[in-house]
Parts: C-alpha cells; structure tokens; sequence
C-alpha cells in the first residue's frame, strides 16, 4: 500500500496494537502523529520510527478532554497543514464482573474512554478531514461487539457502540468524501493476551501453554492474531485501494469470529 506522505493520527500509538499500527504506516510512508496518554510509550514508538527512517511526531491525548483533543488537531493542522486519516485505537478493557457488581462509576470511566472518547475524535476529525477534500477515519473496535463474553457486558457494549457510531458517520460524511470503516481484532498476541491467558490458565488449574492451545483452537487457523496484520488490514482500508469501502466493520480474528 502506498500511503506516501498521508498525514495520520493514530490515537493509543504509544503501546500494542497502536504501536503496531504506528509502525505499520510509517513503515508505508505516512508521517505519523502518535497520540497517547502515555508520554513514555508515545516518544518509545516515535524514536523507533524515526530510527528506521521513518517520520513521526507525539503529541500528549487525553481523549476524555475535549480541549486535549482540540489542541491535538490544531498541532497537527500547524505542523503539518492538515490530516488525511484518523485511527481512533484508544480503549481500555474496564472491569471484569457480573453486571450487577459494576459500579456505575466503573462503567463511566471504561466508556469515557471506549465510547465517549471515540465520538470526541470523530467530532473533531470531521471538519479537518473536510477541509483537506477527503479522508479516512478507521475506528478500532472489537468481536467482541459482536461476540458475547462473560462477565464483560460494559467492553461488549462500549464496542458494539463504536460499531454504531461507525456506521451512522460513514453515512453522515459521504458526501465530503470522508470514509468511515472500522476494524474488529480477536485475540491478538501480546501482552495484554498473556495477561488473560495467565488468569485463565490459574482459574482452571492449568498451565500457560494449556490455556494458550484452548484458546487458539477457537480459530480455525489455530492461532492469535499478531499485531502487525491489524496494521496491514488498516493499511489496506486506508489507502485508496478501498476507495469503495465505507460503513463496514472488519473481522481480523483467524478466523475465531466469522459474522
């Protein structure tokens, strides 16, 4: 995919499967704005694109704050006259439990984040992507939305929302030529996957090996997804080879969730 010199915000670049993103399209052209709460994580994967020759800036995103989110597209319109894709992968995982011990503050705090946070960047891509003619904005959600999990009624919800919200903007922005698609990863390699994998490997009283096998034989393929073919599906929805594409959500799975 050619991405030559599209300017892209990816939000939650600082760690997982934005790091991986942030690679993924520098490592196809784009100068890349990482934006993350996390100042650390945020220069860590700036330093490594720019180690390999690519082009990349951080800027600090709470995407719960309005006005951080503003002052994000204003560097970007600054420093680089414009934006032409925006990838809203922030998220976080929120509690885990029967709905009935979720607090209502822990599940504002989860959907500030997963939901609100995502309609904040929207709001504000739109008019920036307007005026550059036309753009892209790729939500990252999950199977999750569409795959029921115990105990995790708030993530499902707060992804299935995203699905929403992508589907009604990709309606809405038509007409300017921006398109709105979204992706929906399963398990993805990691260590946020290892981390589920070690709390299920210890409830069921079985190694970490064990719960991994279990896992991965919900695919098909037998396996997780590495984070670098999130990048490659983003990439290619992204670029113009997808120029038809819009309002879709996108499985990348190994085959775990096929709806």
């Amino acid at each position: 995919m050619n991405l030559n010199d599209k300017v892209t915000i990816i939000t939650g670049g600082g760690q997982g499967i934005g790091r991986a993103l942030s690679l993924g399209f520098a490592g196809y052209g784009a100068t890349v704005i990482v934006a993350d709460i996390n100042e650390q994580g945020t220069q860590g994967t700036v330093d490594i694109i720019r180690k390999e020759g690519g082009k990349a800036q951080g800027v600090h995103l709470d995407v719960t704050d309005e006005a951080s989110v503003q002052a994000l597209f204003k560097v970007a319109v600054e420093t680089f006259g414009g934006v032409d894709i925006v990838i809203n992968n922030s998220g976080v995982a929120g509690p885990k439990g029967q709905t009935e011990s979720v607090t209502l503050d822990d599940w504002r705090q989860a959907n500030s984040i997963n939901v609100d946070g995502m309609f904040l960047m929207c709001k504000h891509a739109i008019p920036v992507l307007r005026n550059r003619g036309k753009g892209v904005i790729l939500n990252v959600s999950s199977v999750s939305a569409k795959r029921p999990l115990i105990e995790r009624a708030n993530y499902c919800a707060a992804k299935a929302a995203v699905i929403g919200l992508t589907r009604s903007l990709a309606l809405e922005c038509g007409q300017w030529n921006i398109r709105v698609n979204a992706i929906c990863p399963g398990a993805v390699e990691g260590p946020r996957q290892d981390a589920i994998l070690r709390h299920a490997a210890a409830a069921a009283g079985i190694s970490f090996e064990e719960a991994a096998a279990r896992k991965k034989s919900n695919s098909p393929l037998n396996s997780f997804v590495p984070p670098s073919h999130i990048a490659e599906v983003a990439a290619f929805l992204c670029s113009d080879k997808a120029s038809s594409m819009t309002g879709q959500d996108i499985n990348i799975s190994a085959g775990a969730w096929m709806c």
